[in-house]
Formats: structure tokens, sequence, C-alpha cells
């Protein structure tokens, strides 16, 4: 199973939940965004969920090597992202007449592409940087919360001069990284800092509500994301008996990432085509061609893996 770019076969359940509930959200967020609902800017915190869940079982890793690591999770991040451009691109100058220069392919290549439609490929840029520090981060000793704390300040002042990144959701990163770095579980979790964490994101929350501030949105979403994932922890059974709810979680963790590349052109891309149906006919539509969107992506990939394996 894939969660993060990590394969794991043994865990608590309550991670494969988040990344579960994390990718319904973000499709869900673009579904409401199409319809110009204000409820999408707050079930895009799917986003910041996965950041937390990546960094935390990354932070789990008792060694990163770094040469190694990079290479191995860059592969994987980008081999989905290669295919799923390879085969998209040529619908979009060919069918839907929809041309763009060099400079755009190569942007999006570098997954800091502005092609009408494919906004939500920051996604890729953002978490290969989270990758590329990683094995930094992990010579921070038994994960110190001055050490994490000045990296937080760090990112958030040095990314405001850096285009296509935004320091809060590499902080999402980071944030999980610490809390696995500590082995935090159900059981050593402080229930004092949990409530904290609680207090402050409705406050910045609140505040969000109040003051349309950059720095309060994004940080409210890293609170929200941070306190739905620690809720869950906390609630979430370590181990499920339901095997219809596990399959589900399982083949979510197989195709959650999949999923997240190739719905958004079904909704917001230049051709959307939620423009052209009603919702009763349109979001299931969208929902079964996301599906299978996903499953091919992830079935060409996978034969390219094997194919690379026998070499």
């Amino acid at each position: 199973m894939m969660v993060g770019g990590i394969c794991l076969t043994d865990r608590e359940d309550y991670i494969s939940f988040l990344r579960f509930g994390a990718m319904c959200s973000i499709v869900l967020c673009h579904l409401l965004q199409f319809y110009g609902n204000a409820l999408a800017w707050w079930f895009n915190v799917g986003v910041q969920i996965f950041l937390i869940i990546s960094g935390f079982l990354y932070g789990r890793k008792e060694e990163i090597k770094a040469v190694s690591f990079i290479a191995k999770e860059f592969k994987k991040i980008l081999l989905n992202y290669y295919v799923y451009l390879i085969v998209l691109l040529p619908f979009y100058v060919l069918v839907f007449h929809n041309p763009f220069s060099i400079k755009a392919f190569l942007k999006l290549l570098l997954g800091v592409g502005d092609v009408p439609g494919l906004g939500h490929l920051w996604f890729v840029s953002t978490i290969l940087f989270c990758y590329l520090i990683t094995p930094a981060l992990s010579k921070i000793s038994g994960g110190g919360v001055r050490e994490f704390a000045c990296i937080l300040v760090l990112f958030e002042v040095v990314l405001r001069y850096i285009p296509y990144f935004t320091g809060a959701w590499v902080n999402c990163y980071i944030i999980g990284f610490c809390l696995g770095k500590r082995k935090i579980s159900k059981e050593s979790v402080d229930k004092k800092a949990v409530v904290i964490v609680l207090i402050m994101a409705a406050i910045i929350n609140g505040g969000r509500c109040l003051k349309d501030s950059i720095l309060l949105n994004n940080y409210g979403h890293v609170l929200l994301a941070l306190s739905i994932f620690l809720i869950a922890m906390l609630c979430f059974p370590l181990q499920l008996n339901n095997k219809v709810f596990k399959t589900l979680l399982k083949l979510s963790d197989k195709y959650s990432y999949d999923v997240y590349l190739t719905h958004h052109i079904y909704i917001l891309g230049a051709h959307s085509m939620l423009k052209v149906m009603s919702p009763q006919i349109g979001i299931p539509a969208v929902s079964i061609l996301t599906i299978a969107s996903a499953f091919c992506l992830e079935r060409i990939c996978g034969f390219i893996k094997r194919k690379e394996a026998n070499v």
C-alpha cells in the first residue's frame, strides 16, 4: 500500500482513514469550487492533511540515506506525474486546441506549471521540495521541539521570496515529521497539547472569518489539518475489524495519488464536463471517470515498474 510515497503493510488504520478522508475532501473541495460554494475553502484542507501524514510517516523512519531516499521518492512521485502529462497534454493540444508555450511545458515538467485546468499540480513541486529537505530533517536528534520551531519560522520567511512554494504547506510536512520523529502515538500523545492545538485552531480559523489575511488563512488550514490528524490518532481504532471498510482503505492507499492527479481536469479543467451537465448527471460521471482514470494510470505505472525491475 502507498501512503505519501511509503509502501507499508502493517500500520495503524487511522493513517489510511485519514488518507481516504483527505482524498475525498480534495475532490469535494473542487466540486464545491466549481459550483461557487464557499465551503470549498474549508474542504481543501485535505492537501494539508496529506502533507502531515507524509511527514509523520517519514519522521518515523530510523535511517534516511540522502541520495537513495531522494532518488527513490522522486521516482515514485514523478513516474505517475509524467505518465499523466504524456497522456493528457496531446488531448490539450490536438483535441481541445489549447496550445501552450515551451516555457509552460518546461514549467509543467518541474511541477510549477500554470496551464489552465492544471492548477492543482502545485502539490507535486511542494512534496518534492519536502523530500529534498527530509534527509536534513532526519539529522535533528530526537525531534527537538526548539529546533523544529526554528525551522518552521525559517521556511515561512525564506519561502516568501521563492516563487511556487508556500511556507505554511511545507511546514505542514515539517510538523508531521517532528511528530513522527518524536514517536507520537495514541498512547504517548500529550492530551493537554492536543487541547491547546484545538483551541488555537478554533481561534485562528475564527479570525479567518473576521479578517481576510493570507497568514491567517494558511495557518488556519495548518492547525485545522493538525487538529484532524490528532483527533483521528486519538479516536480511531488502531486496527479495523470491518473487512469491507479495510478493503476500501487499501484501495484508497493504492490509488489516492492517481485520483488526485486525474480528478481536477474533469471538474475545473478548461473543458470541464460539469459545464455541459447538470449536477445530478455531472457529479456521478466525473466520479466514475476519475476512478477509471486513476485505475488506468496506476496500472500503466505498475507495468513500467515491473518492466524496469525485470531489466
